[in-house]
C-alpha cells in the first residue's frame, strides 16, 4: 500500500513538473525573442526613392516594388522608369532611408526601315 502512495504522488509530481514546463506564455522577466518590426507601406518606400531623386509620381513608371533582405536588413527593392532613365533604389524598410541607389539610361531601340539595308544592284 504504501508503495502505491509513492507511485501515485511520483506520477501526480511529474504530472505537476511536465505541464508546468509546457507553458508557452512569455512571462514579464521572459523577454520575447522575436518581435515584429513596424514597416513602412510600399507606397511610403515608392515616395522615399522618388524624392531621393527629385521625380513625382507622376513622371514615375514603377515596374517593381518588392520586400527583401540586403545584407540582414529588410528593405523594399523599387524599381521604376523616368525621363529616359531607369532606376532602383533599396529603402529601409523600418526608417525609410535609402540604402542603395542606382540608374542608367534606358537602351534606345534603333529603327531601320524595312528594304533600307538591301544594297543596290547594278
Amino acid at each position: 500500500m504504501k508503495q502505491k502512495w509513492i507511485l501515485t504522488g511520483t506520477a501526480l509530481m511529474l504530472v505537476a513538473a511536465l505541464t508546468g514546463c509546457g507553458s508557452n506564455a512569455p512571462t514579464s522577466s521572459q523577454p520575447q525573442s522575436s518581435q515584429q518590426a513596424s514597416y513602412i507601406s510600399m507606397d511610403a518606400a515608392q515616395s522615399a526613392a522618388l524624392d531621393a531623386v527629385s521625380i513625382t509620381a507622376a513622371d514615375a513608371n514603377f515596374s517593381a516594388t518588392t520586400l527583401d533582405d540586403v545584407a540582414g536588413i529588410t528593405c523594399y527593392k523599387v524599381e521604376f522608369s523616368a525621363g529616359g532613365y531607369d532606376y532602383a533604389y533599396s529603402i529601409n524598410a523600418e526608417s525609410g532611408e535609402v540604402l542603395e541607389a542606382s540608374y542608367h539610361e534606358q537602351a534606345v531601340a534603333a529603327s531601320i526601315p524595312d528594304g533600307s539595308m538591301d544594297t543596290p544592284t547594278t
